[in-house]
């Protein structure tokens, strides 16, 4: 799960077109306008539920957020957290530069920042969230690239793996067309169902390729990690499914 904190007065400009990107890669997001209701505890809903029990967290510092006491203290609560390793903490400055960050602020600088205007748009700076996100869970993975798990999968998708590897770099079309193929093997012919971040990340980027949009280097790794991802996935199901028959 992810929680977002901010002033309420960035809401609409910023806030909520993030959610909507976020949401629509398959993301969880603890969002107190949606999860708070009133007379609720806003320590124990908003500090403990979503600060407290989200992997990562997400900050809109802005002027905005200075001029907001319950938005300085959820941030103080975070800070705590970082400080601690509890928490992987994304600073999204917003209509605001690093160098005005000063005194009890200047931590913010030591964290990798992005700034955000209103003509940057918010999917770049999601984007760049989601790729940090399928990093530290490629990380945790047992085969963490193509070459290393294509020795463990059965002869088509072994084949679709060497013949990415062995593509051109930049030829991001040819190199979808190939893990899509994978994709839809695992799903298709073996029934495999995944997350539903997986299952929506793929589905975004190939709507995008379908229409012949660009694909930022960005968005191809966000979808390369996936499909990492979601082999390790399947090649998990088939060692399960060898266990359960020997027994």
């Amino acid at each position: 799960m992810l929680f977002i904190g901010y002033s309420s007065k960035d809401r609409y400009d910023i806030v909520e077109p993030m959610i909507f990107h976020l949401k629509n890669y398959g993301f969880d997001v603890w969002y107190d306008f949606h999860d708070m209701y009133l007379s609720d505890n806003r320590i124990e809903t908003n500090f403990i539920n979503g600060i407290g029990k989200s992997k990562y967290v997400i900050f809109i510092i802005s002027n905005n957020l200075f001029s907001s006491q319950c938005a300085i203290e959820e941030l103080k609560y975070a800070q705590n957290l970082y400080e601690k390793g509890g928490i992987t903490l994304f600073p999204i400055l917003y209509l605001l530069r690093a160098s005005e960050l000063t005194g009890e602020y200047n931590w913010i600088k030591k964290i990798i920042y992005n700034e955000v205007t209103k003509n940057s748009g918010t999917l770049f700076v999601t984007n760049q969230i989601i790729e940090k996100i399928l990093h530290d869970k490629c990380n945790a993975l047992k085969y963490r690239s193509f070459s290393e798990i294509s020795n463990h999968i059965e002869p088509y998708l072994k084949e679709l793996l060497e013949t990415y590897l062995i593509l051109d770099s930049p030829n991001y079309s040819a190199k979808i067309a190939l893990l899509y193929s994978a994709y839809l093997y695992m799903t298709i012919e073996k029934q495999v169902r995944f997350e539903t971040y997986i299952v929506k990340i793929i589905k975004k980027i190939i709507t995008f390729s379908s229409l012949n949009i660009t694909l930022d280097h960005l968005s191809f790794h966000i979808f390369e990690m996936t499909i990492l991802i979601a082999l390790n996935i399947y090649v998990n199901s088939l060692s399960t499914e060898q266990l359960s028959t020997r027994h």
